[in-house]
């Protein structure tokens, strides 16, 4: 199948009717959804949109010249690449909505490098080069651009980044980056900070979380917020008292594989309405 082809394919799928209904943007402390794995889904994408979020996760690999989606390599596919599953239908979305109607960076696309940190990180800033109008682009201290900022996760290629100062990328960080007197990464450059639950929290979820573990979460957002970062916690457990605990404590990204419950507890406002075509 042509390269042209596979890019047109996920129009086909949904793209009868996009009605946009609000235009959130995430604040520190302003509780959003942030779409786990979200190719996993069986809409992906486009159920994120729907149900609110504003963080959409996607884990890519370098396979032929080509940005493929998966989490594991046995799991890729040809026609499920990043420009075919998000770039290209976040272009569409936008260009209906009217771009210039969101705020630039409104939506994070969180691309998580499983393999080859630096061959990714050159295909994508190729690929990336291509959506002027989608990406919102660093520059000289300010973002600009599109309403979509793409940021990487997983195996990160910090030396390069730095090197181009995150221009049309941001950076996933962890606690060590900001636990210094002078971070090597500037608020814009590395706009949020995660960590595995288990580092932070013991609580299951199962039952009412006790002082001390609500403290140590506390804790967690207080100092990410405190340099001017967005927190998620990911790899805990994905329960709706899970969920209402971190927005109560102002958790920034609530990680989830349940894209609907979580939108509905979080109160979350849905991006666009879409139909199926028949």
């Amino acid at each position: 199948m042509k390269t042209a082809q596979r890019l047109e394919m996920p129009k086909r799928l949904i793209l009868a009717i996009l009605v946009l209904l609000a235009y959130p943007t995430a604040n520190r402390g302003d509780t959003q959804g942030h779409s786990h794995n979200d190719y996993a889904q069986a809409r992906p994408l486009f159920a994120a949109l729907e149900n609110g979020y504003l963080s959409i996760e996607a884990d890519v690999y370098l396979v032929s010249g080509e940005l493929l989606v998966g989490h594991n390599q046995t799991d890729l596919k040809a026609d499920k690449s990043l420009r075919s599953m998000y770039l290209e239908p976040l272009r569409a979305w936008s260009q209906k909505v009217g771009a210039g109607k969101l705020k630039p960076g409104s939506i994070q696309l969180m691309v998580d490098i499983k393999q080859d940190a630096k061959g990714c990180y050159r295909l994508l800033l190729e690929q990336l080069s291509s959506y002027g109008d989608l990406v919102a682009v660093l520059e000289k201290g300010v973002l600009n651009g599109g309403p979509v900022r793409v940021v990487l996760s997983g195996n990160r290629p910090f030396e390069e980044v730095t090197r181009d100062h995150a221009t049309w990328v941001g950076l996933d960080g962890k606690v060590e980056h900001i636990s210094v007197v002078k971070p090597a990464f500037t608020a814009l450059e590395m706009p949020m900070i995660s960590a595995a639950w288990p580092e932070v929290c013991a609580w299951d979820g199962k039952e009412p979380v006790s002082e001390a573990e609500k403290a140590k979460l506390k804790g967690f957002i207080e100092l990410c917020h405190k340099h001017g970062r967005t927190a998620r916690l990911w790899g805990g457990p994905d329960r709706p008292e899970v969920w209402k605990e971190l927005k109560n404590l102002d958790m920034d990204w609530v990680n989830t594989d349940f894209l609907a419950k979580a939108a509905e507890t979080l109160g979350l406002k849905p991006l666009l309405k879409a139909t199926r075509q028949p």
